[in-house]
């Protein structure tokens, strides 16, 4: 799939698969994963465990823009 894709797009394989492993490896700090649930559990206060909860539900929004201004900017691939 991912050699298709890259034809139809015209860009490396890759370049699309270093794309595709850094956004997936960024959804990890989700507070809907086992890692983000795991640091959630591992904090006793209500109000400090709200504030790391939009912390790292905002987490992988900000790697993702970062990766692909990169790739945007050329500075990748």
């Amino acid at each position: 799939m991912a050699p298709s894709l890259a034809a139809q797009t015209g860009t490396s394989e890759t370049l699309l698969l270093a794309v595709i492993m850094l956004c997936a490896s960024m959804t990890g700090f989700s507070p809907f994963s086992s890692a983000g649930a795991l640091a959630l559990a591992g904090v006793q206060s209500e109000a400090e465990r709200g504030r790391l909860f939009y912390q790292l539900l905002l987490l992988p929004f900000i790697g993702v823009s970062c990766v692909l201004l990169l790739v945007f900017l050329r500075l990748i691939g």
